[in-house]
């Protein structure tokens, strides 16, 4: 019995090791991960953001090659080209607002704008390549890189529910881990409200975007310094 005893108290004394084991393979698991998205955020803010914009070059070309199908003098052609007028100037207009809002109110870093179509070209060239944009569309030289961390905020759509957003993610198109935001909402309740209560909306939307993003990446920035001190304070 006093055998039994014994062996029923060791069952119990290596149960709670291995409990106390997962729970500090979960924590260094889990401090693995914060690490990441911490120091990502603050390369970012001693770096440089980066913005993919959607070119829509597909939908334009294929436009084209069916336009240059049919006759001029044809409703099919007046059809065509009104709808690759709408789609430039929706485009234009929503990039144009969202990278004068951005440089206005994003005040983590410096941010810089390509479009989608190039990026296949940048990554190639460690993302330096004379290939971003200025306020006014138009290709400009190769930005100054502050340090070598590439974050792409990817104007497109989440996984599985297909919502409209910005999303974030790494040099590789990885998402970055947890606690750094996933994504920001486009078509949230006050860009919706203002669509739908003006003509003209793209300069507030993208204001609102960029004042959104500021805050939750300095939120985030915020809570990287705590951690930061907290855990280097030999620094």
């Amino acid at each position: 019995m006093f055998y039994n005893a014994k062996l029923l108290s060791l069952r119990y004394y290596l149960q709670g090791l291995l409990i106390c084991f997962n729970i500090f393979l979960v924590q260094a698991q889990s401090d693995s991960i914060g690490y990441s998205a911490y120091q990502t955020i603050l390369d970012v803010s001693k770096g440089q953001l980066l913005v993919r914009l959607k070119s829509h070059h597909n939908k334009l070309e294929a436009l084209t090659k069916e336009l240059n199908k049919v006759e001029p003098s044809s409703s099919t052609y007046e059809r065509i080209s009104k709808e690759i007028q709408i789609v430039t100037s929706q485009r234009d207009s929503f990039n144009y607002n969202l990278i004068l809002a951005m440089k206005r109110h994003f005040t983590l870093s410096p941010v810089y704008f390509y479009y989608d179509r190039d990026h296949l070209e940048l990554k190639k060239n460690n993302f330096k390549s004379p290939l971003y944009l200025d306020s006014s569309l138009q290709a400009v030289s190769l930005p100054e890189f502050r340090n070598q961390t590439i974050v792409i905020m990817v104007q497109g759509q989440t996984v599985g529910q297909e919502l409209d957003a910005f999303i974030f993610i790494d040099a590789q198109g990885n998402s970055i881990p947890p606690p750094f935001p996933s994504y920001i909402r486009i078509n949230s309740f006050r860009p919706v409200m203002n669509e739908l209560a003006k003509t003209y909306y793209y300069d507030d939307n993208a204001v609102w975007y960029a004042k959104k993003i500021d805050k939750k990446l300095r939120k985030m920035y915020e809570k990287a310094l705590k951690w930061k001190a907290k855990n280097y304070k030999w620094e």
